[in-house]
């Protein structure tokens, strides 16, 4: 029981650091101006591990979208224990709200 426990505990951590790593790629690809907002999402959900990915919910928010100054974007991936984890042992009898979200400022698009 404590092996399938330290199995499923570190799937979850592996998915949630993914999503971080997700949110992160994609908050950076809006604020460069590389990616629409569609694109960023669907990058994003790549890096998830695929046994989690169907059930990861992906919102990508500017704060004003018309001026590149005082944008800021907000990418936020969220699912539940429960569906991270390879095994779903323990985390079904409490399944927790698992949250990755990253905040930037979008930079100014570069005029020579």
């Amino acid at each position: 029981m404590l092996l399938l426990g330290t199995i499923e505990f570190g799937s979850v951590m592996y998915a949630y650091s993914a999503m971080q790593m997700g949110a992160s790629v994609a908050a950076r690809q809006l604020a460069v101006n590389l990616a629409s907002p569609a694109t960023a999402q669907s990058r994003a959900l790549q890096i998830v591990p695929s046994w989690a990915r169907a059930d990861v919910n992906t919102s990508i928010t500017q704060s004003n979208a018309g001026d590149p100054g005082t944008n800021m974007i907000r990418v936020r991936m969220v699912a539940t224990s429960d569906r991270l984890g390879v095994i779903a042992l323990m985390s079904r009898l409490a399944p927790l709200p698992i949250t990755a979200e990253v905040t930037v400022k979008q930079e100014l698009p570069y005029v020579d």
